[in-house]
């Protein structure tokens, strides 16, 4: 199959009195179009030897190596829910454990990438309304990027 991608930018209002103006949009400067970059960041992923166990039944939120607990992961703030429920310390550590131990798994290998592009095109070519699910692959692309590349 083949595949066509065409740009249509929104026309300014007012501008079909300037008729040399219409003709021209995009052509002069850089047209920024939405959705998603992609970065191949290599990082290093070394082993903890260190039990870290214990230190997570006494979280205390003063301390100062909770401030990643203040980030977000899949929507959770967990530094938030310690505050408004510090008995189940042990229970929401344990499932900030999962959440990220799953994000990890979610990750991408090199070889996974090299066929994306094209794993992509076969996706929308196959759907049946394409322009559709090429929007929700460009507006969402972090979230379908696992599923595109065990396309076949």
């Amino acid at each position: 199959g083949e595949v066509q991608y065409i740009v249509r930018p929104v026309i300014p209002s007012g501008c079909e009195s300037k008729a040399e103006f219409c003709s021209a949009v995009g052509t002069g400067n850089i047209l920024n179009l939405g959705g998603y970059g992609v970065e191949l960041a290599l990082k290093n992923m070394e082993y903890k030897a260190i039990d870290d166990s214990e230190v997570k039944k006494g979280v205390i939120l003063e301390d100062p190596k909770t401030e990643e607990l203040s980030q977000e992961v899949r929507g959770f703030i967990f530094s938030k829910l310690l505050e408004r429920k510090p008995e189940l310390a042990i229970d929401v550590m344990a499932f900030r454990d999962y959440l990220l131990s799953s994000t990890v798994s979610d990750t991408l290998d090199v070889w996974e990438l090299k066929d994306l592009g094209h794993q992509t095109a076969q996706r929308i070519v196959q759907a049946s309304d394409p322009l559709h699910t090429m929007q929700e692959i460009n507006q969402n692309f972090p979230n379908v990027v696992s599923s595109l590349s065990r396309t076949e």
